[in-house]
């Protein structure tokens, strides 16, 4: 994602924030849940969860 900010911010003309809300309102981000775990016990301790 930050390759299409980069994009934006340079063949636009555009600072990071104004690529950032663009990006926002053209729904080209999504969000994924990433599981962690224990090492030892192999049982989830939570979520990660990240926007791409």
């Amino acid at each position: 994602m930050i390759g299409v900010l980069c994009y934006y911010t340079l063949m636009l003309r555009q600072s990071p924030e104004q690529a950032l809300l663009r990006g926002i309102k053209r729904n080209e981000f999504f969000i994924e849940y990433k599981p962690v775990f224990h090492t030892r016990s192999g049982t989830i301790a939570g979520l990660e969860v990240l926007i791409r």
